[in-house]
């Protein structure tokens, strides 16, 4: 989208193709995150500015085949990240969803009963584990006010409460586990936010596990091994795999071999330590790599 809006303001005459029904991308999923709603915003600011710029929006759109860019001068891929898969004993059981699913079903929080295991804790992981913990909780800031211990507290109530920890926590029926195998939960979220991320999860009765190994995926359960060598059986009614992504370029090759000048941006460039202030820098830079790109071409 910025790159798109970056051309436009140019002078650039701009097509942007669009798999999904809707544009947004990453920010649609991160939009779905309590607290983070801003990312949907975003997505409505673009959707106007680039109808203002004159851009033409085709939706719905995925391109297989480089021959559909025969007509244009270049090509922009900001087509993104896929979830990583994970090789894994029973990860094609049906009770088991990519994270992408998840955030992206038209409620992520239907279907959702029992205990959830989340195999993966870095940034999506942690936001997965945020958004299952809301489940019951009504509003984020409702549910806030009750983790908290924010006595008679709404929305709308300014005064300061008594602040006190909650004594409510989940039953072993609908416990959330976060679980990765190296390093720490949240790696890669900003040091000044995840430790208040993780303390809201620690709140919320979300189990951390770190330094783990996973066994197998089974119809209710993940098995795994924890750092201190126990085979344990983690409850599962559902699965969600978080475990890192992969850069979405396949039509990397076709375009090179038609000799198409071309630009790879954001997380198709490069799916590690991917945010939108990069995405955003790589897409406002499209002019200049796309002058570049038409000069060694």
């Amino acid at each position: 989208m910025e790159a798109a809006r970056a051309l436009a303001a140019c002078g650039h005459r701009v097509r942007l193709l669009e798999a999904g029904p809707q544009l947004g991308g990453q920010f649609l999923m991160a939009g779905r995150i309590p607290g983070k709603q801003d990312f949907l915003n975003t997505v409505a600011y673009f959707e106007q500015e680039l109808e203002r710029l004159g851009v033409e929006v085709a939706l719905g759109q995925r391109v297989t085949d480089a021959s559909a860019f025969a007509d244009f001068d270049a090509v922009i891929l900001a087509t993104g990240v896929t979830p990583r898969r994970v090789a894994l004993e029973g990860a094609d059981l049906p009770h088991v969803r990519s994270y992408a699913e998840q955030l992206l079903a038209d409620d992520p929080l239907t279907g959702i009963e029992g205990s959830v295991a989340i195999i993966g804790a870095g940034g999506i992981g942690v936001d997965v584990a945020h958004l299952l913990s809301e489940r019951g909780a009504g509003s984020h800031l409702t549910g806030f006010y009750e983790r908290y211990g924010l006595r008679g507290m709404s929305p709308s109530h300014s005064p300061l409460p008594r602040l006190g920890r909650s004594t409510v926590a989940p039953t072993a029926e609908h416990r959330i586990t976060l679980m990765r195998r190296g390093g720490r939960i949240g790696d890669g979220i900003g040091p000044s936010t995840r430790w208040v991320m993780l303390q809201d999860l620690e709140h919320a009765g979300v189990r951390m596990l770190a330094g783990v190994s996973y066994e197998r995926i089974e119809p209710d359960a993940v098995v795994i091994t924890t750092a201190d060598g126990e085979l344990r059986s983690i409850p599962a009614q559902t699965v969600v795999i978080a475990a890192g992504q992969e850069p979405q370029v396949e039509l990397v090759p076709a375009l090179r071999a038609a000799g198409q000048p071309y630009v790879v941006v954001g997380g198709a460039a490069d799916a590690r330590q991917l945010d939108a202030g990069r995405a955003f820098r790589e897409g406002a830079g499209a002019p200049a790599a796309v002058a570049a790109a038409l000069t060694a071409a």
